[in-house]
Order: structure tokens, then sequence, then C-alpha cells
């Protein structure tokens, strides 16, 4: 599957109840990294942050808290691989209490 210039390697899909956190795992050909998404809502600036703790990287979303979804223009570099950078495309959609995360993975030049 590809997107552009971007070949589609991963999509996931979570649905994540309200103040709770997930665990993902994002398996790029070989490499397995598990990210620990949590959403925050603070009245302040949307925006996504991947902090680089160890041994598991946490992905933040402040105020990604629409009913009709929310996503980035493009996607962003999320790390590189033999080379090649792996890129990630978020978008979320509030439905209820609930907050239904996708991420598409991808690769590119």
């Amino acid at each position: 599957m590809k997107v552009g210039k971007w070949t589609v390697i991963q999509f996931i899909s979570i649905i994540i109840p309200e103040n709770q956190k997930a665990e993902i795992d994002f398996k790029i050909y070989n490499w397995k990294i598990t990210a620990i998404i949590e959403f925050v809502n603070n009245e302040k600036i949307q925006q996504m942050t991947i902090v680089p703790d160890k041994p598991n990287p946490r992905i933040i979303f402040e105020n990604w808290n629409s009913h009709l979804g929310i996503t980035l223009p493009d996607p962003i570099e999320f790390g590189t691989f033999r080379g090649k950078k792996v890129y990630m495309l978020p978008a979320t959609y509030k439905i209820g209490t609930t907050i239904k995360l996708d991420i598409q993975m991808m690769v590119g030049e």
C-alpha cells in the first residue's frame, strides 16, 4: 500500500476510554517498539509530543478531543531503521467519552 511517496507498513486502530493510557506495539520490519499513548486535556495548545523515555517512548496528544476528528497535515518522522526514515500519521476521533486512535506507520525516502 502506498500513500504518495510513502509505503504503509502498519496500520493501528484502537479505542481508548477517557482518562486511560494505552500501550501500542509498533512493528517496523523486525524492529518492535512499545509506546505508551496518553491523552491530556488542558485547554491550552493542541499538539502531539513524542517523549523518548526508555524503555518505552510516550506519545502525548494534548487537546486532541474533537468529535469531528484531528490529524496532522503531513506525516512526521518517528525514527530511522536501516537507513530508511519511518514516519507516522495519527488521527483521533472523540466518540462519547472514548477516543478512537488510528496510526499509520510508513517508510519513505
